[in-house]
């Protein structure tokens, strides 16, 4: 429900069910396929939902991660995620490291907390420092999305964000 974005406007102007689910089962069958005819050593997966931490898609990443780690195909893939759900749920990508997770893009946005209420992004500042530290932790390079400028923004504001960003950025 960002201000900024238009995916969920684009998706309830569409008829059907708003989130739609592929089997497991058929994801890392096309993925072997893709490895095994035609060389694939890295996908990026652009679906700004495959890291939402519903009950369902917590069993579906499950069973995503079983069958990847028993296929062992050695694809390296790239990933979103909201800095809500990482801090949240960390586990996870520990996981997903494992079976060849090496890039996260995270929607950061901003370092500062009247940015992200302004864009209505439902995270703190605390939430993308923690998020961008359990990344580093775990060894996995993050690519950040960021806002620098709204309608509203002052010098000390972009000042803040590029101190707090820069940390991570080294």
């Amino acid at each position: 429900k960002c201000t900024y974005c238009g995916v969920r406007e684009f998706y309830e102007s569409c008829p059907g069910k708003m989130m739609r689910w592929r089997d497991p089962e058929k994801v890392v069958a096309e993925i072997e396929y893709l490895k095994k005819n035609h060389g694939v050593k890295h996908i990026f997966i652009n679906d700004d939902n495959f890291f939402v931490a519903s009950a369902k898609q917590k069993e579906w990443m499950r069973k995503f991660y079983e069958l990847m780690k028993e296929k062992d195909l050695g694809i390296e893939f790239r990933i979103y995620a909201r800095a809500n759900e990482v801090v949240a749920h960390g586990d996870v990508l520990g996981m997903l490291k494992e079976i060849g997770v090496t890039i996260v893009f995270i929607g950061i946005e901003s370092m500062v907390q009247r940015q992200l209420d302004f864009y209505k992004k439902a995270v703190t500042v605390e939430q993308n420092i923690e998020a961008l530290r359990i990344l580093r932790e775990l060894g996995i390079r993050v690519y950040i999305g960021f806002l620098m400028l709204e309608p509203f923004t002052t010098l000390e504001e972009i000042l803040t964000n590029v101190r707090k960003a820069s940390i991570f950025c080294s």
